[in-house]
């Protein structure tokens, strides 16, 4: 089980890089693997190139939430790393080489470019909320274990015609929870995505128990829209299966 440390005894009020001072017992009194949290009101960490001091490859969790980061840039040796929360920083670049990496939390940032996701297989949990992010979402299909993906408050256009390709990446995808809510865009696409991706969970954070779906249909002309169930659907459901 890993040890959380969180390094900021005996510091100045406020420590914008990790150096050996911060390690006030010393870096050998260490007990890993450990999880890494820098997310006190104490840290305004610009890198975090520091932890390059430790045993990387023994580090669970980074922990850098409300910081001042302007990149993320981590690689294989980070080998046993799991978690990630980078959020509230002005993040713009992000690498990420890390096989076991499942939760990601990059929300609240500076992004303009979905990050290369081919080299963290494993990937679980992604929250790219309150970012800059345009374009379509082909760069997430590589995350083939993705099954929360959080893209509120974002600069994507969803269209009419794009929230079929929105429907298309979800259905094919193993995605459970699913927010896209404060983007431009059509205004009926949760009961598109509803009707049609059946193995949704949750949408923009309201979760999609029997009596919701039962709320959004789509019709065979394609308009969205609030209506009861008919006999008729369950006839259609039918068929589908």
């Amino acid at each position: 089980m890993a040890r959380v440390f969180r390094p900021d005894n005996e510091l100045g009020d406020v420590v914008t890089e990790i150096t050996e001072r911060v390690f006030a017992d010393g870096k050998e009194s260490l007990r890993y693997p450990i999880e890494i949290d820098c997310s006190s009101s104490r840290w305004k960490l610009k890198s975090i190139d520091g932890l390059s001091l430790l045993k990387t490859s023994q580090i669970a969790t980074i922990n850098v939430t409300d910081n001042r980061l302007t990149e993320l840039v981590l690689g294989p040796e980070y080998s046993a790393l799991k978690t990630i929360k980078a959020s509230q920083n002005t993040i713009r670049k992000v690498v990420l080489q890390c096989n076991r990496l499942s939760y990601l939390d990059l929300s609240n940032n500076e992004l303009k470019v979905i990050p290369d996701l081919s080299k963290v297989p494993s990937l679980q949990h992604l929250n790219l909320s309150l970012n800059q992010l345009t374009g379509s979402l082909d760069p997430f299909k590589v995350a083939k274990n993705l099954k929360v993906l959080l893209l509120a408050s974002n600069r994507f256009d969803f269209s009419d015609a794009d929230i079929t390709e929105v429907v298309t990446f979800l259905r094919e995808s193993q995605i459970e929870t699913f927010s896209m809510s404060k983007n431009l865009g059509s205004r009926t696409y949760q009961a598109k995505i509803i009707a049609q991706v059946k193995h949704l969970k949750y949408l923009d954070d309201q979760e999609l128990t029997k009596e919701v779906r039962d709320q959004y249909i789509v019709s065979d002309q394609g308009k969205s829209g609030l209506r009861k169930p008919t006999a008729d659907d369950d006839d259609e459901d039918d068929e589908d299966d």
